[in-house]
């Protein structure tokens, strides 16, 4: 059983979600009026030392990052075992932990790059024009009052780079597949490449506005430049998002400080979830050069679905399936613990 970690402190009417889950579960007969005295053990997978008879709920907390997911993806994952094969394990099974870890840049630097496309909203303009907005000269120079002046710098590069690129753009076109995986680290090349394809699939950059280009454009700059995602006290004010609920005056006491986040290359990046099917504004690309938010195929890398698996349906919904999923490599990592306690117990080969 797998579930977000909220479960560990969720109630309802005043009874523990988790305790009550736990107690249904090992021992269900009960929980259904029915008789039998058919029991589980359900164990935590990381490993341990845990409470033999009583594990803490934190203890079946998994974190992704720490069994070589390149996402700090944190879930409550319940393993359940037949007591009377419980009773015949020698050893607790576990998911191994990672001694590396994986970050965004060692999963999606291989893959083809390219710029956003402009939305509706930016009709009858070019991508270009997005730089050449009032706001982006104005931005500048706040930032360098700001004492951001690598910041600003960093964008005006990026902004000619965008100027004179090549690389792809968003829409219909299809991105070639790359087939080296040689510079990928931690041997996940096979993993990502696990069997031929011709076409790189999902992979086609989302289109925005404008005005959120530029925005895009100093969070990632930002990002590159500090090893961080900005907070909106860290904007300038010719960015700042014009929402009723931010304070132009004071936007650090804003409700959403991280509205806009970039991946920041050299760590695993944060919870890939089915929000990004609605906007890309927490999803954004460390490359400002590139200055979008991930398409379907970088974020389904982060999960670590292999590049053939091919996302079907609308784009919304090719996000919503990469957000919703457990990381595959997560899976088969928990595959193995469950084949080593049949193995152990007897029951299998």
């Amino acid at each position: 059983m797998e579930n977000v970690k909220g479960m560990l402190s969720s109630s309802v009417s005043g009874n523990g979600m988790f305790e009550q889950i736990r107690r249904d579960l090992t021992r269900p007969s009960e929980a259904l009026g029915e008789s039998g005295n058919l029991e589980y053990v359900l164990i935590p997978l990381g490993e341990g030392p845990f409470a033999a008879n009583d594990p803490d709920p934190m203890d079946y907390l998994v974190k992704a990052e720490e069994h070589g997911i390149p996402q700090a993806r944190h879930r409550v994952i319940l393993c359940g075992i037949r007591k009377d094969v419980f009773d015949r394990l020698e050893q607790m099974p576990s998911i191994k932990f990672s001694s590396a870890s994986v970050d965004v840049r060692d999963v999606i630097e291989q893959l083809p790059p390219m710029h956003a496309v402009l939305s509706y909203r930016g009709k009858g303009t070019v991508l270009s024009d997005a730089f050449s907005a009032p706001e982006f000269g104005e931005a500048t120079k706040q930032l360098k009052s700001m004492g951001n002046a690598l910041v600003a710098a960093r964008m005006k590069s990026a902004c000619q780079a965008i100027r004179s690129s090549t690389a792809l753009g968003g829409g219909s076109e299809r991105a070639r597949y790359l087939k080296s995986f040689g510079k990928m680290r931690h041997g996940l090349g096979p993993w990502y490449g696990d069997r031929s394809v011709d076409v790189l699939a999902n992979h086609e950059a989302r289109a925005h506005m404008p005005s959120d280009l530029l925005r895009y454009l100093f969070v990632s700059s930002f990002g590159e430049v500090t090893g961080k995602s900005p907070k909106l006290k860290d904007f300038p004010a010719a960015l700042l998002p014009h929402h009723a609920n931010i304070d132009e005056d004071d936007p650090g006491g804003s409700i959403f400080k991280d509205r806009f986040r970039v991946q920041v290359s050299d760590e695993p990046s944060t919870t890939v979830t089915s929000h990004i099917a609605k906007d890309g504004h927490s999803f954004i690309h460390y490359d400002p050069e590139q200055c979008r938010s991930l398409t379907v195929r970088e974020a389904a890398r982060l999960q670590t679905f292999p590049d053939s698996y091919v996302f079907l349906g609308n784009r919304t919904s090719q996000y919503t399936q990469v957000g919703n999923a457990v990381p595959p490599l997560l899976a088969k990592q928990i595959a193995d613990a469950v084949a080593e306690i049949l193995i152990d117990a007897g029951l299998g080969h």
